[in-house]
């Protein structure tokens, strides 16, 4: 992909042509540069500046699905882990110093701590079911942020049942293996997100 992008970005180049990066195409060039025109381009010119910007964003859109696809799937493996306490799995969803802060607790660092966190504090061998909806995710490099809404139902170790419901947002970072995982997972209680009811689960 990175490859791609710098054989257009010579291709661009030997045409005069100056092209943005989608992730930065929101910043304003040099006052020094003059405004690219794209009726000043010959016709073959302009019909290779347009056959490039094509491709450029047909792979910019398919490197994004498999990212956004990636992303569901970790979404999934962590919700079936959890519900079923396969604490060895979650281990390999967040990274090594992850942190996990979750509402009215103490931040946990350290993916260690984390999992410590999830084992103690319910009943061991119970099923637990989460649900969440995703409401906004968004892309920056090896990073990716994702809010979404949830909702709780969890045995605990003092034999009570946990049922609760609220707002995630989840800071997932790519690692050197091309793996993502997640490096800062934190939640709380919002008002905008309705309770637990005996239709949620279904």
């Amino acid at each position: 992909m990175r490859g791609l992008y710098l054989i257009c970005l010579l291709a661009l180049g030997s045409l005069g042509v100056a092209y943005a990066h989608p992730q930065k195409s929101n910043l304003e060039a040099p006052d020094t540069e003059q405004p690219f025109e794209r009726d000043a381009l010959n016709p073959s010119a302009l019909e290779l500046f347009e056959d490039l910007d094509l491709l450029l964003k047909d792979e910019f859109a398919k490197a994004y699905q498999v990212d956004i696809d990636a992303l569901d799937q970790l979404s999934q493996n962590w919700r079936a882990a959890y519900e079923e306490g396969d604490f060895a799995v979650m281990e390999d969803l967040y990274e090594v110093d992850a942190w996990l802060m979750t509402r009215h607790q103490p931040a946990r660092k350290g993916r260690d701590n984390i999992i410590s966190y999830f084992k103690a504090a319910r009943l061991s061998g119970a099923k637990a079911q989460i649900k969440f909806e995703p409401e906004q995710i968004e892309f920056d490099g090896d990073y990716a942020f994702k809010t979404a809404y949830w909702w709780l139902s969890v045995p605990r170790a003092n034999g009570t049942t946990l049922e609760d419901s609220g707002r995630s947002f989840v800071v997932f970072r790519r690692g050197f293996d091309k793996k993502w995982r997640i490096w800062r997972d934190m939640d709380n209680n919002t008002p905008d997100v309705p309770p637990v009811t005996p239709e949620t689960f279904k």
